[in-house]
């Protein structure tokens, strides 16, 4: 998914389909312009790998056939206010899309059910920065879709489950991200200056992960909910591995984050 940049009129992005075979072939598909930054996500797939959302300007979600390589139709999404789409992230058969407003006030969660075509439109409680979706319960217990809303200003985070939003989870400090773990999940927060890690379970409790040594300043964590996380964010660049179950914490070695620099997890 290309974002052209640095034009005076922001022009079609494109989806370029790469092919190798006997020789390698490219071939691209032109979307609405994408001039507009997205700091989550700005694309999600289906898990069947036929479908995907891509996060265009004015709100618009644009639904792309990857096996026939063709458009489908678009949606807009969010709610009165909103300017801008925060992340997106497909859970089960629903794809789930923040957008957020100006000056830190709340934003919206836009539900798309897949299957139907219907768009759910629900206000939140917090000024949304990224979608967190958790991994599924213990084995035997009912298939339920839970999600995070991470905030944008270190408000309380909030809790989505099948396509709804719940009640807020607040704590002392300020938090900052989150990840899946287990049936739960791992929080980051920044507590009168020191970074912590918390673990949710599924029950909804909230006890802090003792680690092996202090937390550097960092405000990322990244994990894929196999038992460790990443950490980046931390002044002087160095990237870090947290074992969830020891809190075991360690520089990663040779592996610096460059300053300033935008990332975003792929589906």
């Amino acid at each position: 998914l290309a974002r052209p940049q640095d034009e005076p009129f922001t022009p079609a992005a494109e989806v370029m389909f790469v092919e190798s075979g006997a020789r390698t072939e490219l071939t691209t598909l032109k979307l609405e312009p994408m001039g507009a930054d997205v700091p989550g996500r700005r694309w999600a797939v289906t898990d069947d790998g036929l479908t995907a959302f891509a996060a265009a300007d004015d709100l618009v979600v644009r639904e792309i056939d990857l096996a026939s390589r063709e458009l489908r139709m678009s949606r807009t999404v969010g709610m009165v206010g909103d300017n801008a789409i925060a992340d997106m992230v497909v859970v089960g058969r629903r794809l789930y899309t923040l957008t957020s407003r100006s000056l830190g006030r709340t934003g919206a969660l836009s539900v798309l059910d897949l299957d139907t075509g219907v768009m759910a439109r629900h206000t939140l409680d917090v000024a949304p920065l990224r979608l967190v979706a958790l991994q599924d319960g213990a084995p035997g217990a009912p298939a339920s879709e839970q999600l995070i809303v991470v905030p944008a200003d270190g408000g309380p985070l909030q809790r989505v489950q099948d396509g709804l939003p719940l009640a807020t989870l607040t704590g002392e400090g300020r938090w900052l991200d989150a990840a899946p773990h287990g049936a739960g999940a791992v929080l980051l927060r920044e507590v009168d200056g020191i970074a912590r890690v918390d673990l949710l379970t599924p029950s909804g409790t909230i006890d802090p992960l003792v680690t092996t040594r202090e937390l550097p300043a960092v405000t990322r964590l990244v994990s894929g909910g196999e038992g460790v996380a990443i950490l980046l964010g931390s002044p002087d660049r160095r990237v870090f591995r947290l074992d969830l179950q020891s809190g075991e914490l360690a520089v990663i070695p040779g592996v610096v984050a460059q300053p300033d620099a935008a990332f975003a997890l792929l589906p």
